[in-house]
């Protein structure tokens, strides 16, 4: 609204005041008006006497209100969000007053021209601008719904069991992840994978492995976490009940055998008819060949004790006869 006045002198000081071209009936000022384009207003004054009537014009300039242009990169994405906003509004504006629709953010506001506000929160927000023009001119726009800001998945799975040992290793993994998912991405940790839901892999060999779960959901955002899986050796362990100490590289010497097993821990005895120990060993790599007191034992059956540590620490003792044959 724009309002018009006029202060008149001279004369008798009773005067009327027309909006020409109407020349009949006076006005009473001020006028209220809202021209919508630029408009001259033409007046005439009289008064009760001869004086002659007088004239003024009063222009009232209307400017046009831009059209605010925002742009925002991106418009959307996954939680957190940095927003790139520009206000591309022609001819440029001398202020800016941005609200992002975000209250629980760091802030809300911006007075930039070219503000970024970032986003912490899943969700759909309105932003609205408010800009003053080079004339003084005020106008402002909300765009509801701008901005969409998609939740993150919560990467979760179970592996069943988490330590096994070699002859039963193949494992079940059961996906406990949350969010509204489109893919699932395995790395077992010994160069495979799968994208099964809950897949099934065997290990082959023993070790510590490191199993990876990527989730996706529909609109791409992503979590991932990780578990550890321990395949351990099977433990066994045997011994032969005769052996040929011939000298002919096979079966010449008298050892145990297996696997799980810790060799440091080896000690190996062995006992006559009479209860006599003629040999006694720490080492694995040192088998009994027949011999005692640097000369071969008689073909006999001898007595064996043999006690251990599996690689858990357990101890294991055993007992036995073996028939040294030539």
């Amino acid at each position: 609204f724009v309002t018009i006045d006029l202060v008149a002198g001279g004369g008798d000081g009773t005067y009327n005041i027309y909006l020409l071209p109407d020349m009949a009936n006076p006005i009473t000022l001020p006028l209220d008006t809202q021209p919508l384009v630029t408009t001259t207003f033409d007046f005439m004054v009289t008064d009760g006497c001869s004086t002659p009537a007088a004239f003024i014009s009063s222009t009232i300039t209307v400017f046009t209100l831009p059209i605010i242009v925002i742009t925002a990169e991106p418009d959307s994405g996954c939680d957190p969000l940095t927003v790139e906003f520009a206000d591309l509004t022609q001819p440029v504006p001398t202020t800016w007053n941005w609200n992002f629709g975000d209250p629980d953010g760091i802030t809300n506001v911006s007075s930039e021209q070219a503000p970024s506000h970032l986003y912490s929160g899943p969700g759909v927000y309105d932003v609205s601008l408010s800009i003053v023009t080079a004339d003084g001119c005020v106008t402002d726009t909300v765009l509801s719904d701008y901005i969409e800001v998609f939740p993150l998945p919560y990467a979760n799975f179970e592996l069943d069991p988490e330590v096994v040992n070699l002859l039963s290793a193949e494992i079940n993994f059961t996906d406990l992840s949350a969010g509204n998912l489109a893919s699932w991405d395995w790395n077992f940790g010994d160069g495979n994978s799968s994208t099964t839901q809950n897949p099934e892999h065997l290990y082959q060999d023993t070790g510590t492995y490191t199993i990876n779960l990527l989730v996706t959901t529909i609109n791409g955002c992503t979590d991932e976490t990780q578990r550890q899986l321990i395949v351990e050796p099977d433990f066994m362990f045997y011994v032969p009940n005769a052996y040929t100490p011939n000298s002919d590289s096979k079966n010449d010497g008298f050892r145990g055998y297996g696997e799980g097993i810790d060799w440091d821990t080896y000690k190996m005895s062995i006992f006559n008819r009479w209860g006599e120990l003629i040999y006694y060993t720490e080492d694995i790599n040192d088998p009994w060949y027949g011999i005692y007191k640097g000369a071969p034992v008689e073909l006999a059956v001898y007595v064996w004790k043999i006690s251990l540590s599996d690689l858990k620490g357990n101890e294991h003792d055993y007992y036995g006869h073996v028939t040294l044959v030539r």
